[in-house]
């Protein structure tokens, strides 16, 4: 007897790209780094976002404010709950360690996580939730 298996398909990608505008171009590279970085990340941390529906979206770093290399948007909705609605990052992130495009892919990656999982927003839970992934 023969049994059906389901068909995979490959994951959307959750890394969005800012449309080009003026010098801004984000290469092939820049975009597999990020999606490398989320690649590592636990199946059920990707499953998560996927379901909140929040795309990693890679901009010029002149969109975010003075020195940032990253910013997620947290918010809270109408029962008083911290819920992130955006992940911006810089993609011309030619640093290395903390400073590396794919760290901050993680980093913001760990805000998002630690506001859903235990409604914390803070710089250390995302800090360490990078660290460990």
């Amino acid at each position: 007897m023969r049994v059906r298996r389901p068909q995979r398909t490959a994951p959307e990608s959750l890394v969005t790209i800012a449309p080009a505008r003026g010098s801004h171009r984000v290469s092939a590279a820049q975009r597999r780094t990020a999606e490398q970085a989320i690649a590592k990340l636990p199946v059920a941390d990707r499953a998560l976002i996927a379901r909140l529906g929040l795309r990693v979206q890679l901009i010029p770093a002149s969109a975010l404010e003075d020195g940032m290399l990253g910013a997620t948007t947290v918010v809270r909705d109408a029962q008083g709950r911290m819920v992130a609605t955006a992940i911006r990052v810089a993609s011309r992130l030619d640093g290395t360690g903390v400073d590396s495009l794919a760290e901050v892919v993680q980093h913001e990656l760990g805000h998002v996580i630690s506001v859903e999982r235990h409604q914390d927003s803070s710089e250390r839970a995302a800090q360490q939730y990078a660290r460990t992934h």
